[in-house]
């Protein structure tokens, strides 16, 4: 094996394992009410890794207030579609 396939072996396990640490608790959740473009939609495996939802607000429903959201977290996806 030469030195050129050795680094791009170590490139791919490198992005292999940043994309295995996301955050996946946020699957279910919805997207804020003052998203760009998904305001009502739920949150999926593919939104949290995908670029172009970065930054956006994860919440949920406040149980004590209905028209009301809980942020708890945001989307950091480094990949794109």
């Amino acid at each position: 094996m030469t030195n050129k396939e050795r680094i791009k072996k170590l490139r791919d396990n490198a992005e292999l394992a940043m994309a295995s640490y996301g955050y996946f608790h946020l699957v279910g959740k919805k997207f804020h009410k003052k998203s760009k473009t998904r305001q009502k939609d739920t949150i999926t495996q593919t939104d949290i890794l995908d670029l172009t939802y970065k930054e956006y607000i994860a919440v949920e429903s406040n149980p004590h207030k209905s028209d009301d959201e809980i942020k708890i977290g945001t989307l950091d996806g480094d990949f794109s579609p």
